[in-house]
């Protein structure tokens, strides 16, 4: 995989859902052996829900371009197979650019960590980096002040729900498509990657998955890889 794209937080999993089963066995407990402590039990029950739909909320709202779904395709969890190659080529030639302009606008954001659609939300956020270690989501009236607004025309041009950019400029990815914790879509990338195919279809059904690309023309690439 090219540089760090992932900002799921696994160990946070780990943990909510740890939570989650001793709650259940805390439940279970009350309910067969002390009934005073079932009124505690579902009050935690109730907290851990709220918990889980903020994270859920947070990781959406802070980084939609990880989630994005372009018009027309499944969301998450469906049982829609992947966009087929032969889709991704076609509009990447018919588009090509577009593309071009895009990644090259990209590129020259250096504050830039990504833009995309929130489904959501409804909305079109961008997220900018102030230092190397801290992010924050632009107000309306500087993505207008800025023209990073045009991210927004290029990307519902090109049919691409977000963009996101490496933070050292050198490679610039579009999310077309998640399903479950697998994504698929395009690679602009300044450093040729490894684990090149010829075709990327079903690479996921593999025993051992592990990101793959398709070469496209220079620079430019699909991709598919698991979403960690």
């Amino acid at each position: 995989m090219i540089g760090e794209w992932n900002w799921h937080i696994p160990a946070l999993d780990a943990i909510l859902v740890s939570l989650f089963i001793a709650g259940l066995i805390l439940a279970a407990w009350s309910v067969f052996f002390n009934r005073r402590f079932l009124k505690w039990c579902v009050a935690c029950f109730a907290a851990w829900v709220a918990v889980m739909v903020a994270y859920a909320g947070l990781e959406v709202h802070r980084h939609p371009m990880a989630f994005g779904v372009p018009a027309g395709a499944q969301p998450q969890g469906s049982s829609q197979e992947l966009i087929p190659d032969a889709t991704l080529v076609s509009q990447f030639r018919s588009h090509r650019g577009d593309f071009e302009t895009l990644a090259s606008k990209a590129v020259a954001d250096s504050q830039l960590v990504g833009a995309g659609h929130d489904p959501l939300l409804m909305r079109f956020d961008v997220f900018v980096r102030d230092t190397p270690q801290k992010s924050r989501m632009l107000p309306d009236e500087d993505v207008l002040r800025t023209g990073r607004s045009e991210y927004r025309k290029l990307l519902d041009r090109v049919g691409a729900p977000a963009i996101s950019r490496l933070q050292d400029g050198s490679a610039v990815r579009f999310v077309v498509m998640t399903r479950g914790r697998v994504r698929k879509g395009f690679l602009y990338t300044t450093k040729a990657p490894t684990r090149l195919y010829k075709r990327l279809d079903g690479l996921e059904m593999g025993r051992y998955f592990y990101p793959g690309y398709r070469s496209l023309a220079p620079r430019w690439y699909i991709f598919v890889e698991p979403r960690l």
